[in-house]
């Protein structure tokens, strides 16, 4: 299950990230108006580029070689596991 980021030291330790925008904004509760953003860790450069081709239905999506900057005032953030997104790695 993807879990729900609320600062810098919620994200995992990887050397890579895959960061991909939902399409469109939260419209309700207490997310309404934010962009919501997925981050998917990876274990190499290879497998980044791979989960950024797989995330094509996503918006804005890019490879960081370091731990995201969080924007929570605009963004709400979920690391989304392999496990959960298992169709979006390289086998």
């Amino acid at each position: 299950m993807s879990k729900q980021i609320f600062g810098p030291s919620d994200i995992p330790e990887a050397p890579y990230y895959v960061l991909a925008n939902e399409r469109h904004k939260a419209w309700y509760g207490k997310y309404s108006g934010k962009i919501g953003t997925g981050i998917l860790p990876c274990v190499s450069l290879q497998e980044a580029t791979v989960v950024k081709s797989n995330a094509f239905f996503m918006h804005r999506v890019r490879v960081l070689d370091h731990k995201p900057k969080l924007y929570l005032a605009t963004h709400f953030y979920y690391v989304i596991s392999k496990d959960d997104a298992w169709y979006w790695y390289p086998e």
